[in-house]
């Protein structure tokens, strides 16, 4: 009877250490700067301790870890450290309690929206695997010209449809602002019910053209290459120089400081684990923030 039971109980693990499917990517549903990523929970989460988060963005290699949550959390992540207009893959893995990881699940990969030529256009919202977009029960277009955030349906289209539009009302209004709403199946997630992924929110510029005019961290310091292995370039503006730095990992721990010396530094950060780091610095006026990733 003992070899029966811890028969059964081998295979109840093995059962939810299985590679759990995500069930929607989503832009934030507040302001659409960050993507959130939500998931199911196994009915039975005994011996079960975390859920990880890893990410890939645009045409990075590889994937890393950028979050957990832990089995008692919401089943639902914000990756703060994320761009909703840039393309980005997410996958989960199930921890259970001794440390043991799951595969990795399929990746899914949320709408972007971009403008060009007067004309609005997004990807499809992606999964892994699937061989045709049935899942998806439509796409919709929502715009807003107050500046309010009062938005209302331009259109629906079902899985197959369009994925570009030009809005030949709001031609030149730079009040104009847009997202693409995708309906797909139920997610039932801790304490909700969900079933639509947003895209970022777009006004009537090119994603790269925001890119170049927002004064973000972006424009005042550059790592190279990212990700990285061995040494870290740090290049960074002038009004930082002599100001003192810190690394700290994705749980806010600090694992290395230094001086900034000149406008570029050289970092050795070969002996830190793989995983998101943020660089941070700050001057008199100003303080500096952006992450890096070990590989």
């Amino acid at each position: 009877m003992k070899s029966l039971l811890f028969a059964v109980s081998i295979v109840t693990l093995s059962f939810q250490m299985n590679a759990q499917e995500i069930c929607l990517v989503s832009a934030d549903y507040m302001d659409g700067t960050n993507y959130i990523v939500s998931w199911e929970k196994p009915f039975d989460t005994t011996g079960l301790d975390s859920v990880y988060i890893y990410r890939m963005v645009g045409t990075e290699p590889n994937f890393t870890k950028v979050g957990s949550k832990g089995m008692s959390e919401l089943s639902l992540f914000k990756d703060i450290t994320s761009n909703t207009m840039d393309t980005t893959k997410y996958k989960i893995s199930f921890v259970d309690n001794l440390g043991n990881e799951s595969a990795l699940s399929p990746w899914h990969q949320a709408v972007v929206l971009d403008y060009s030529a007067e004309t609005l256009f997004w990807t499809k919202y992606k999964k892994e695997n699937q061989v045709d977009e049935t899942y998806i029960v439509s796409y919709e277009c929502m715009r807003d010209q107050t500046g309010l955030g009062a938005y209302a349906s331009m259109g629906i289209w079902d899985w197959a449809g369009s994925n570009s539009w030009t809005d030949q009302a709001a031609l030149g209004n730079p009040e104009s602002t847009y997202y693409v709403e995708v309906v797909l199946p139920s997610c039932y997630i801790s304490k909700a019910n969900i079933n639509t992924s947003r895209s970022n929110i777009k006004k009537q510029y090119a994603n790269e053209e925001a890119s170049l005019n927002e004064s973000s961290t972006s424009n005042c310091i550059a790592f190279f290459p990212n990700p990285v292995s061995t040494q870290l370039t740090v290049k960074i503006e002038p009004s930082f120089v002599n100001s003192n730095y810190t690394i700290v990992d994705f749980s806010g721990k600090e694992v290395l400081s230094g001086k900034v010396a000149s406008t570029e530094l050289n970092i050795n950060i070969q002996d830190l684990p793989k995983g998101a780091y943020f660089f941070n610095v700050e001057n008199n006026s100003t303080g500096l923030t952006k992450m890096f990733v070990k590989n």
